[in-house]
């Protein structure tokens, strides 16, 4: 199974929900723009009902259409890959750019070009992480459901910086780029000695990999925030207990994909953290 959701009850249409009906991280506007389907009174019901039942497969097709290929995850090594995307799905695709160019240090002009990514290249990944999670600290603590949500998104961070962490030390990860030769336009901007196994597949293209980095993000959704777009259960925000218990169940389940991670790099077939 390409996504690794735990439990069936993660639908929502909580009142503090600005996305209205959620499941799965995905809200009713954005199921309807998949499916080519007008949002209003007439169809809501029924798309509700679609939305209900919405499969892992159609999940994880609109996570990689919306989110991951439109913010060149592809590009990063995987502990940057993984906080860029669930930046991405939890604050809005605009703002995940725009949060990366401040983590990096680049203009921040709503795209990932030459400039952008000669900046990134030239940061380790993980104080580059580490510098994007505290970005996205202070983005929550300046919405109006912070009060509400607020324990709930920044542990969201912590586990997601954490699990990013995890996989650079596991195998020796420095670099942010898979490519840090070539920028957006595929001009030379900087020496890569590395040498790559030419058999070896890129961690991108593996199903085992991208798997695990989709369940990352999937295993932490009942604490994504309502605010942005991405809703969670009416029954995990009732108190701030709930949330605790929340966290520590997406902490755990990190912890297997680390585990999944690590055996999958053990494996027999060679992965490349760089493209062919």
């Amino acid at each position: 199974m390409l996504l690794g959701i735990p439990g069936d009850n993660t639908f929502s249409d909580d009142p503090y929900d600005p996305g209205g009906a959620t499941n799965k991280g995905i809200t009713l506007e954005v199921f309807a723009s998949f499916e080519g389907e007008p949002l209003d009174a007439a169809s809501r019901d029924s798309l509700i009902a679609k939305l209900q039942a919405i499969s892992d497969q159609t999940v994880a097709a609109i996570y990689r259409r919306r989110y991951f290929d439109p913010a060149d995850c592809s590009a990063f090594t995987a502990p940057l890959a993984l906080m860029h995307f669930d930046a991405a799905v939890n604050h809005g695709l605009g703002a995940a750019i725009r949060m990366l160019h401040q983590a990096a240090g680049a203009t921040v002009d709503g795209e990932i070009g030459p400039q952008t990514l000669g900046a990134i290249g030239s940061r380790d990944v993980v104080d580059l992480i580490e510098t994007y999670a505290e970005i996205r600290r202070g983005r929550y603590r300046a919405l109006p459901h912070f009060w509400r949500f607020g324990r709930g998104w920044l542990k969201r961070v912590d586990a997601t910086l954490a699990l990013g962490k995890s996989w650079a030390a596991a195998d020796g990860i420095t670099r942010a780029l898979i490519e840090p030769s070539l920028n957006a336009k595929g001009t030379t901007t900087m020496s890569d000695t590395t040498t790559t196994d030419q058999s070896a597949k890129w961690w991108a293209q593996s199903k085992t990999l991208w798997g695990t980095l989709i369940t990352a993000a999937a295993t932490v959704l009942p604490l994504l925030t309502p605010a942005l777009g991405v809703s969670l259960p009416a029954d995990v925000i009732q108190t701030f207990g709930d949330q605790a218990i929340s966290a520590v169940q997406a902490v755990a389940g990190l912890f297997g994909t680390t585990l999944a991670i690590y055996g999958r790099f053990k494996a027999s077939t060679v992965i490349s953290l760089r493209k062919n």
